[in-house]
């Protein structure tokens, strides 16, 4: 662990049965590595499948408020999704339909959909072109929400670089400042690689708080107080919402010029905690038309979901 902690993550292997170091080491290099592989393709859905407030499973519901009648009608890119992220778009009152990793977005618009959800995955994002491609169509046709791979669809989409992050994140207490509310999210993460967020056009100076240099470290903007905004060749304005208070990397975006909006960590956290609920929500207000979707009390959507949270329930529904 000693030697991970200071090389980053890499290639290993555990054995019961063969105890010879030269054998291990031979057989761990030979091993493939994950770079370049779309493991995506590998746990996607067949075909198309329904998720509905009947799949919530029946060991919350003495907990949770009854999930809301589908308001929108979202399609769900399964690249891998969990359950529980499904669930959180149905709590927030969606009608979802998840399709497989590569359906192509003139399938996803004929159906005719409120919103278009990007689930997480496992693999290197720069392999799943076969997702991306289709993303790059679909942003500006109609909102968009992406989680983990999903941000990462968006980032490739938009023309940027992806970069394997030595240590790679996981775990569930990872601070995330949150640079429109200044409010810290401790979140659930579970990824190895993450959009290169210099990489996606010129600063905007004018939305950027005067400055024109990019810095690979975001943490700069956290200590600056400035939600700073790039101009992107293909999709206009795009702004980092969200940064890694632990290394300084990118965990959340938001396109000012089209309806979409993602983020690296888990939000559902299933079981972990529950600081970025609100984001599911979040969709449900951009399907909406609101302009300010991403403006929620945290604390507030913390309890809506919750039996003893039906006040907070109430307040949110008439924000």
């Amino acid at each position: 662990m000693r030697h991970v902690r200071d090389h980053g993550a890499q290639r290993a292997i555990v054995s019961t049965v063969d105890d010879d170091v030269d054998s291990l080491l031979a057989k761990v290099r030979a091993s493939e590595s994950i770079v370049g592989q779309n493991l995506a393709a590998t746990v996607s859905c067949e075909r198309p499948y329904a998720h509905t407030s009947h799949d919530v499973p029946d060991s919350v519901r003495f907990a949770l408020t009854e999930a809301p009648a589908g308001r929108f009608s979202v399609i769900a890119y399964d690249c891998g999704v969990k359950c529980s992220i499904l669930d959180g778009l149905v709590r927030a009152g969606c009608s979802v339909t998840c399709v497989p990793w590569d359906t192509p977005a003139d399938d996803v618009l004929a159906q005719h959909p409120d919103g278009v959800f990007l689930s997480n995955g496992p693999g290197d994002p720069d392999a799943v072109s076969g997702t991306y491609s289709q993303v790059g169509k679909l942003l500006g046709k109609v909102p968009m929400f992406g989680i983990c791979l999903g941000h990462q669809m968006m980032g490739k989409a938009a023309g940027a670089d992806i970069e394997k992050l030595k240590f790679g994140h996981r775990g569930g207490n990872h601070p995330v400042m949150n640079l429109l509310t200044r409010r810290v999210e401790i979140t659930a993460q579970n990824h190895g690689f993450g959009v290169l967020f210099p990489s996606m056009g010129e600063l905007a100076p004018e939305l950027s708080g005067g400055y024109t240099d990019h810095h690979d470290d975001l943490r700069f903007w956290v200590r600056a107080g400035i939600a700073p905004v790039v101009r992107n060749e293909r999709f206009g304005r795009i702004r980092l919402t969200h940064v890694n208070l632990n290394d300084g990397s990118v965990e959340g975006l938001a396109f000012l010029d089209v309806p979409a909006f993602c983020v690296q960590y888990h939000p559902e956290a299933a079981p972990g905690p529950t600081d970025a609920h609100y984001l599911f929500m979040a969709f449900a207000r951009l399907m909406g038309g609101c302009k300010d979707f991403l403006d929620i009390d945290i604390a507030a959507d913390r309890l809506a979901g919750w039996r003893f949270g039906a006040e907070a329930a109430k307040e949110l529904a008439n924000a």
